[in-house]
């Protein structure tokens, strides 16, 4: 008979939004994912705060970028209406600005307001 401390049970359903399988053993959940993909966690978790950070950045003006370019904004529209300088738009949408809370909170109103 089996050991029921050492049982294993897989879900029906495995597709999860990150590609990773949870799975029980022993009352403990695990996550079952690809060696590429942990790999890259990995990596990732071992990056210096410095670049982290640089990584947070390019990733939210990216963001900005797409949502302006689809409400049809230029950069001088949407910081005017947000009530920043162009040019700290443009910084924040190359990845290179380091925005407080409040200016993103006013961009995103901005790109909400009609």
């Amino acid at each position: 008979m089996p050991d029921p401390s050492k049982a294993v049970s897989v879900p029906q359903d495995p597709s999860q939004a990150t590609g990773a399988q949870e799975f029980q053993i022993a009352g403990k959940t695990f996550l079952l994912v690809s060696k590429e993909e942990f790999q890259c966690l990995s990596r990732d978790a071992a990056l210096p705060l410095e670049e982290l950070q640089a990584f947070g950045a390019v990733a939210i003006g990216r963001a900005l970028r797409q949502k302006r370019l689809k409400a049809g904004l230029t950069q001088a529209e949407l910081a005017r209406r947000a009530g920043i300088r162009s040019e700290t738009l443009s910084r924040l949408e190359n990845g290179h600005g380091n925005s407080t809370l409040s200016t993103l909170e006013a961009i995103h109103r901005a790109l909400r307001s009609p």
